[in-house]
């Protein structure tokens, strides 16, 4: 079983609805949330979204989490 904070210094978690996507990234050490913001699920808004999600992590491994993939 792999242990996320030896592989991965920060979690983005993703919450997917109908016209937006809620992202927030955390450290994976600590849990402690670092940001969080809302993006529209177009194109160039997932595009906003990975940029930000760059910006706010440290450019170790990101592991992301998408919650209601199936939908």
């Amino acid at each position: 079983m792999t242990i996320v904070t030896g592989h991965y210094a920060n979690v983005v978690g993703v919450d997917t609805r109908d016209r937006t996507h809620a992202y927030a990234v955390l450290s994976s050490a600590t849990g402690q949330v670092a940001d969080t913001a809302t993006f529209p699920t177009s194109p160039p808004g997932i595009g906003r979204a990975m940029s930000w999600v760059s910006r706010r992590t440290t450019g170790a491994a990101v592991l992301v989490s998408i919650e209601g993939a199936s939908s």
